[in-house]
């Protein structure tokens, strides 16, 4: 690789990482992430592996009604135990993202020439989507790196190196079985697109030859293998006491429509970045800068996500196994009638992030490949734009009314006021809101949430804090073109 395109690698790799470490106090934090957190504290608390408490033998639960597996727990605790701050522990899930845009990269320069391989990471380096579910305390938040895992895996197999695969393959189908419910789904599907990968292989006369383990690969696997068994050994026993009408009653789409591959699409045209916040898009678009970057990448992802599933559809073999097994997850995910949220997408991973950068182009005349080239990258300055004028509006605004919620930042603030209320403290008025804009402002007064009782908690452990006694007023407040959030606390 030229010294050029290795110092452009390099700062497509700083730019990632700042993406994703920047004022992380802005990330969101709601009761997925409190639980998370309260789970992984009593994990440590209880410490079973020196005590006779029970090993967790489930996480978060999901829409469905069912506990996710207990693997997030463990990963968790220690993040906790070494940073004890819920930003602590989001920020080295995001530094986990952030390296895995290396391996993420060398891959691409295997399986693409260097300006697709270049344009992979630029990609996934700026999109806000990628961006966006890399820095919160959520399982899903660490399926990118799983995915990453898993094509290496792939590419070693396919090199003849199946002891190292078959170890790297067993951590990969690891993390993503445990840490979301589609991997029940996609990693058996996996063994399908390797098996018909294998026979094409075969009758093309391609199948390396299978060389004896080392005696550190027999260690590795040996390792994969028994924390497989572990971790499924404690969670199967929960699923067994499951009520069979959770299963039977779990939500199905309404009809057998490929959602999971719209949703593919949606991310590259890319309308998924206002999924946080769909109920203020009308705000977002108040701002004649945002509307025109949200709508810049709408108009240059849109004709990349037709011609990537194009060349997807005539040529999935380019990729080699990954291109049928994605074909199959989305395939199972519509005959099953499964709903497909958006970070649904995370699971395929990182198919939207090549189809745009051209993994199935194939060969193309000079002229072509020169046009694709340059929409391509002024398809990933507008991703870059999108991601930061959505940050900066988020952050400014204090967060959103909708599934984004309410700024850690803040939540952390209207602690330290609950704090300043609590019996034996000196009560102050608020910053959030001067006296005087506190009687004009319509504010709507509630307990204060659990969120901000956890984080007061966690600030002043010693500090008893009536939920009874106080309440939080806020409202989104109308500055014009958008709102912003305001907040006070006041004894009842």
């Amino acid at each position: 690789m030229s010294i050029r395109r290795t110092a452009a690698a390099t700062a497509l790799l700083v730019v990632g990482s700042f993406l994703r470490l920047y004022d992380l106090g802005a990330m969101e934090f709601k009761s997925d992430e409190r639980i998370s957190l309260e789970l992984a504290i009593a994990f440590i608390n209880h410490h079973p592996w020196s005590s006779s408490q029970p090993w967790p033998t489930h996480g978060l639960i999901s829409s469905n009604g069912i506990g996710n597996a207990p693997l997030f727990i463990w990963i968790v605790a220690p993040l906790w135990a070494l940073t004890h701050h819920p930003v602590g522990v989001t920020a080295i899930i995001a530094a986990i993202n952030a390296a895995s845009l290396i391996p993420l990269f060398f891959w691409a320069r295997r399986r693409m020439d260097e300006p697709r391989a270049l344009l992979t990471l630029a990609i996934a380096a700026v999109s806000p989507f990628a961006v966006l579910f890399s820095r919160k305390i959520w399982p899903v938040d660490l399926l990118f790196p799983a995915m990453v895992a898993l094509l290496w895996s792939i590419e070693w197999s396919r090199e003849g190196r199946y002891w190292k695969a078959l170890a790297l393959a067993g951590m990969g189908v690891l993390l993503i079985s445990q840490l979301h419910q589609s991997g029940v789904i996609t990693a058996p599907l996996l063994l399908v697109a390797l098996a018909v990968q294998w026979t094409i292989d075969a009758r093309n006369d391609r199948l390396p030859r299978v060389s004896t383990p080392s005696p550190l690969e027999i260690v590795a696997i040996a390792c994969v293998v028994a924390a497989n068994l572990f971790f499924w050994w404690t969670y199967l026993p929960y699923l067994l006491t499951v009520p069979a009408e959770t299963f039977a009653l779990r939500p199905r789409a309404g009809s057998y429509k490929p959602q999971l591959l719209f949703n593919v699409m949606s991310e590259i045209v890319p309308r998924h970045v206002l999924s946080p916040f769909f109920v203020e898009q009308h705000l977002f678009e108040a701002d004649p800068l945002r509307a025109t970057v949200y709508y810049l990448s709408l108009a240059l992802g849109a004709p990349l996500a037709a011609y990537g599933l194009w060349r997807w559809i005539r040529a999935p073999l380019t990729l080699p196994v990954l291109g049928i097994w994605w074909w199959l997850i989305g395939v199972a995910f519509a005959l099953g009638r499964i709903p497909s949220h958006d970070y649904y997408v995370l699971a395929l991973m990182p198919l939207p992030i090549v189809l745009a950068a051209g993994a199935f182009d194939g060969s193309l005349s000079p002229s072509w490949s020169r046009v694709l080239l340059l929409w391509r990258w002024t398809y990933a300055v507008a991703l870059l734009a999108l991601t930061l004028v959505t940050g900066a509006w988020l952050a400014g605004r204090g967060g959103s009314r909708g599934d984004y919620g309410v700024t850690f930042a803040i939540q952390q603030a209207q602690a330290r006021a609950l704090l300043e209320h609590a019996p034996g403290q000196r009560s102050k008025v608020d910053a959030a809101l001067g006296e005087g804009e506190s009687q004009r402002v319509p504010l709507s007064c509630h307990q204060p949430a659990w969120e901000v009782i956890w984080i007061a908690r966690w600030l002043d452990p010693s500090a008893s804090i009536d939920r009874e006694a106080v309440e939080i007023c806020e409202g989104w407040i109308s500055t014009g073109t958008d709102a912003r959030y305001r907040w006070t606390v006041r004894p009842k």
